[in-house]
């Protein structure tokens, strides 16, 4: 007999949560740190970095979508498709986040710490793919509720936001009064932050409950017609887009804030408290997104907030802000987080609207595919804005072997350079959420329906094949 499942409720979007808590611990830690222990304490070039992070990251968006076709692809035997990935990989995302910050001595030969950064971080980022994609996949098979759906997401977020908030407070002990980094620190950081993944997987893996059905495909995936179906898919298409210019341009400042507030403001140890002021927006906005998304669609809710993004990121090129005005430069950030605060909270239920969509389109469910291919998108994308930052460093005259002191004109130059990328970010997105994706609350209530009336049909392409185009 069939077991009955417990209705949706609480304990899975809690459950959801800590997924994203544990991931975004480790994720945080490493994108917000990595380029400063490298090229400030492990005395690797800028410019050297960047050009391994750009090669790195477009292995690691290729990598995605294989992962996801062999998950879709390959039973893993009893009732989940997902969690059994998720069981055994996270361990391999605690090791490689640890061997990442290993305390290596600059006197060490150039080639072996290089050496080190090419391994750990191959090792870290594989096992977080094997993490990442099956855990986003799973939104749709815990409910098929649209609403249900949007409080995943929202909750997926509210786990981001508070790893991220704690790892905010790592300048406190990462930086000396000098402002000088302490990278001997950050291999225990990391260890710390490994053992609280693994109780926040564990938590996720026994809160959470996949009620509904995704077949185990062995061997009769073709992902060629997947990727088909995904570059032909238009929201999909336009929210990668915007996902592009959210996390190479918008999602910048996660760097650059910290060189702004170090060589800028000459203040590194305040960044934390700039930084979660800055998040209020984000925290605001969990209390605010679901109900809007159901007012609006999901399309005007993350589209319009972008628009005051765009507004706030000209008044601080017009402002002249000064060394001295950093509470003036955190109010204008907290506007300018407001765009892309909301985008980060409804971009997982976007994604899964953006799966529905496929579906009912090709007539084919393959939503670890499907996931791993905008997942492919984000890699991409971080690799491309890390070096992207790295480059323009370099090219700005910042000298890593300086740390916070820099000449006069870069400092300014980096306070300059922080806000232009979010603005052309913002932009761009707001041309994509707004212009391209196309999925609005009425189009998407159809492709509910068509789904939902074939729920019961043996066959899903003959029970869309007579749909209204």
């Amino acid at each position: 007999m069939k077991k009955e499942l417990r209705p949706f409720g609480l304990r899975d979007q809690i459950g959801y949560a800590f997924g994203d808590f544990g991931g975004h611990f480790t994720f945080g830690f490493v994108s917000n740190y990595i380029l400063l222990f490298y090229t400030q304490y492990i005395g690797i070039p800028t410019a050297l970095y960047g050009f391994f992070i750009l090669l790195l990251k477009l292995w690691d968006g290729i990598n995605d979508p294989l992962v996801g076709a062999l998950i879709d692809r390959k039973a893993t035997g009893g009732q989940s498709k997902y969690k059994p990935w998720i069981k055994k990989a996270s361990w391999g995302v605690v090791f490689g986040g640890i061997l990442i910050f290993l305390p290596v001595s600059n006197s060490v030969p150039l080639a072996v710490r290089f050496g080190l950064l090419i391994v750990s971080y191959f090792i870290w980022d594989m096992c977080y793919t094997c993490v990442n994609v099956p855990y986003g996949a799973m939104n749709s098979s815990i409910s098929a509720d649209s609403d249900d759906r949007t409080a995943l997401s929202t909750w997926r977020n509210i786990g981001a936001i508070a790893a991220g908030a704690f790892t905010m407070l790592v300048p406190i002990i990462a930086y000396d009064d000098n402002d000088t980094l302490l990278g001997g620190r950050f291999v225990w950081i990391a260890a710390g932050i490994g053992v609280i993944q693994m109780i926040s997987y564990t938590l996720l893996l026994r809160l959470t409950t996949e009620r509904v059905s995704v077949p185990q495909k062995v061997n009769n995936v073709k992902y060629i017609h997947v990727l088909k179906g995904c570059i032909t898919n238009r929201p999909l298409v336009g929210i990668s887009i915007a996902t592009i210019a959210c996390l190479v341009f918008f999602m910048s400042t996660m760097t650059t804030n910290s060189l702004v507030f170090q060589c800028y403001f000459r203040s590194a140890k305040l960044l934390p408290f700039a930084n979660i002021a800055s998040y209020v927006p984000m925290a605001m906005g969990v209390l605010v997104i679901r109900p809007l998304a159901k007012r609006f669609g999901k399309r005007l809710a993350a589209g319009v907030p972008v628009l005051i993004s765009i507004v706030a990121c000209v008044v601080m090129l017009l402002l002249p802000m000064g060394p001295d005005d950093m509470v003036i430069w955190v109010i204008c950030l907290m506007f300018v987080n407001v765009g892309g605060g909301a985008f980060t909270l409804i971009i997982w239920a976007i994604i899964t609207d953006c799966i529905d969509y496929q579906q009912w389109k090709t007539r084919h469910r393959d939503e670890a595919s499907v996931y791993a291919f905008y997942s492919m998108v984000r890699k991409i994308s971080h690799g491309v804005g890390a070096s992207l930052i790295a480059f323009i460093l370099s090219a700005i005259g910042y000298d890593e072997t300086l740390g916070a002191n820099q000449l006069p004109a870069t400092a300014l130059a980096i306070k300059d350079t922080a806000i232009i990328l979010v603005l052309v970010g913002a932009v761009i997105m707001a041309v994509a959420i707004l212009g391209i994706y196309n999925l609005t609350k009425e189009k998407m209530r159809q492709v509910t329906e068509d789904l939902g009336k074939a729920q019961n049909a043996f066959d899903i392409g003959e029970a869309l094949v007579n749909r209204n185009d």
